[in-house]
């Protein structure tokens, strides 16, 4: 990788953590992995459905979380 790439890294890393943290959590924890349906509107419709779980997941724990 080359000075330009390195740079370029550095600048999205931080941003891209967080998408990639929702990514990954789906993948463990939901076996999201693998797509196993044959049309691409059905891997749409399970990814929907798999971030909607998530989404659900992550307002379980924020309501359980004291504010600050």
């Amino acid at each position: 990788m080359g000075i330009k790439d390195i740079l370029r890294n550095k600048r999205i890393s931080r941003k891209r953590s967080h998408i990639e943290r929702c990514f990954a959590v789906m993948k463990r924890a939901h076996n999201a992995g693998r797509v196993s349906v044959t049309t691409i509107a059905r891997a749409g419709i399970k990814f929907m459905m798999n971030s909607i779980v998530y989404n659900l997941e992550q307002l379980k724990y924020l309501e359980r979380v004291p504010s600050t």
